[in-house]
């Protein structure tokens, strides 16, 4: 019988806000796919952070291969929509001769820098040690942009980069650090913070994406 996960009185604010980012999910099967995959490329890109098994990125990436192809999903039909979709067929590829060799170390490296390294390849073209935060402040924001997530996911996936040591190069990281703190503190306020959100989120989209050339 598996145990449950016990939350603490202290976060039942925030236990709250992710239920509701659960909720709204739910509400939105046609988004299955997309949702999947936001989780997954996020994900590897926290990768180079060690912040989590390898093995839940390999989780996510069954996940989003196993809804390619669904007729009933939703797409955007944007750029980052179609390369978000590419990585899944390009890290499964890479990934799929390895991953029955776990138990060697060097093996295990390996797939983990693929695990790394394609996501941010194939969506922003490089493979620098800055690229894993840029990825997921591209992923995230770009996300919350096309309505595949709702402001609080975005400003906590972002902001958690703060607490892995991420340098904040395009000030957007900071500013959603804040955004979240007020946004956890007044819930009256939170109408008005999903707007700012949303701004803070469109301007670097537009600056990063033109600076990059992804726009």
């Amino acid at each position: 019988m598996g145990t449950m996960t016990r939350r603490h009185p202290a976060l039942a604010h925030v236990y709250q806000l992710q239920d509701e980012e659960r909720q709204r999910r739910a509400t939105r099967p046609d988004l299955s796919l997309r949702h999947a995959v936001v989780d997954l490329v996020s994900g590897c890109a926290t990768q180079y952070y060690a912040d989590h098994a390898l093995s839940e990125d390999l989780q996510r990436l069954d996940r989003a291969h196993s809804l390619l192809g669904a007729e009933d999903q939703h797409h955007s039909g944007s750029r980052f929509e179609a390369l978000s979709l590419d990585t899944v067929d390009q890290l499964l590829a890479a990934a799929r001769p390895r991953r029955g060799e776990l138990d060697d170390l060097d093996a295990y490296d390996e797939l983990r820098g693929l695990v790394i390294s394609v996501p941010t390849r194939v969506i922003l073209g490089r493979e620098d040690d800055e690229a894993p935060a840029d990825l997921l402040c591209w992923n995230e924001a770009s996300c919350l942009l096309e309505d595949v997530t709702g402001p609080y996911r975005c400003a906590s996936a972002v902001s958690g980069l703060a607490f892995l040591g991420a340098a904040d190069r395009y000030h957007f990281i900071d500013p959603l650090v804040d955004l979240k703190r007020r946004y956890e503190a007044d819930p009256q306020a939170r109408p008005e913070l999903d707007d700012e959100i949303r701004n803070v989120s469109a301007t670097f989209v537009e600056w990063f994406g033109r600076l990059h050339g992804l726009v």
